[in-house]
């Protein structure tokens, strides 16, 4: 059985983390799977006294990989030779993170655009990023959606009916946009609730 080493560079609940942990599972069924975990246990700037030590594995893993090796956008930004080996990238943006992930991200942007090679296959979640890489030159770019567990969103009319009753929504559509952080849009989510609203409550 081939093996496959993969980074994991952060232990919290992000988007791409649970995406992430799908590709685990798949792949320790039907490979031996080794994962390398370069997530950081300090925080804020604390995490500079890390960094050398997170450099250095990174650094001996690429060049010495020992089987194929998967990265994630954090992992692919050395100028090293790329071979027998794919990069996964769920999204690109900084902007609302703490100010020294911030400025690690943006660094890790640049150095991965400045020294990628065109041909070195990445797989993204989305059409946009899919377009984004490949308006930047890259050929080899696959496009994996993400995968849901339907299970575990099934809820039976009961339950609905229940929770209706307690919040007394009565008849109400119900419509979820999602978490309440500045991340995630909060603001738009504002007026886009307003909009709602305003058309819901309109008479047909």
């Amino acid at each position: 059985m081939n093996k496959i080493q993969k980074f994991s560079t952060s232990r919290r609940g992000y988007g791409g983390n649970v995406y992430e942990r799908y590709v685990d599972r798949v792949l320790s069924k039907h490979f031996r799977h080794e994962p390398i975990d370069l997530s950081f246990h300090l925080k804020g700037w604390f995490r500079l006294i890390e960094f050398p030590v997170y450099v250095l594995r990174l650094l001996l893993t690429s060049l010495f990989p020992n089987g194929f090796l998967i990265r994630n956008f954090q992992t692919s930004f050395l100028p090293l030779k790329k071979k027998h080996g794919l990069t996964i990238v769920f999204h690109i943006d900084e902007t609302l993170s703490p100010l020294a992930s911030r400025i690690f991200q943006r660094g890790v942007e640049r150095l991965f655009f400045l020294f990628a090679r065109k041909s070195d296959p990445i797989v993204v979640i989305s059409k946009y990023w899919k377009k984004y890489f490949e308006d930047r030159g890259f050929t080899d770019v696959h496009l994996i959606y993400c995968p849901y567990e339907l299970e575990l969103y099934e809820i039976s009319d009961e339950e609905i009916e229940d929770f209706k009753r307690r919040f007394g929504l009565g008849d109400k559509p119900m419509v979820y946009i999602g978490k309440k952080k500045k991340k995630k849009g909060e603001k738009k989510k504002k007026k886009k609730k307003t909009k709602i609203k305003k058309t819901i409550g309109k008479e047909p």
